[in-house]
C-alpha cells in the first residue's frame, strides 16, 4: 500500500484541507484496513461531537477549531507528546478508521470557528 497525504492551508490561516489518498502498491493486493491520526497538543482539549463525526477543539489561546474526515466517524485516544521539554505528556489523538478496499481517498479538514477576542 502506498499512502499520500497533501493538504492546503487557506490564505487567512483558518482552514486547513486534507487528502489521503492510497494505492495498491501491487496490483490484486487484499484490502487493507487504514487509520489515520492526528496527535493533538498537550494544552488542545478535544472532544467529540454526539454524531461522532466531528472533533471539537479548544486551543489554549481560546480558539475553538473542528475537525471533520467528510462524514467518516471518528474516536478521540490516548497518545504522548515527546517534545516537551519536560519530558513526556499524555495528550490525545484523533482517530479515523477506513477500510481501503470500500475507499480509496479520505478529505478531512481544520476549521477555526471562533477566534480569540482582542485586547
Amino acid at each position: 500500500m502506498v499512502h499520500e497525504r497533501l493538504w492546503h492551508l487557506d490564505k487567512q490561516g483558518v482552514r486547513l484541507d486534507g487528502l489521503d489518498r492510497f494505492h495498491e502498491a501491487s496490483p490484486g493486493a487484499a484490502p487493507l484496513p487504514v487509520t489515520l491520526r492526528f496527535h493533538l497538543h498537550p494544552d488542545v482539549k478535544a472532544s467529540r461531537s454526539q454524531d461522532g463525526r466531528t472533533a471539537m477543539l479548544l486551543l489554549a489561546s481560546g480558539e475553538t477549531w473542528a475537525f471533520d474526515a467528510n462524514g467518516l466517524p471518528l474516536a478521540l485516544e490516548e497518545s504522548v507528546f515527546f517534545a516537551a521539554a519536560n519530558g513526556l505528556r499524555r495528550t490525545e489523538q484523533i482517530v479515523v478508521g477506513v477500510e481501503v478496499a470500500k475507499r480509496v481517498s479520505v478529505h478531512w479538514r481544520f476549521v477555526r470557528l471562533e477566534q480569540k477576542a482582542a485586547g
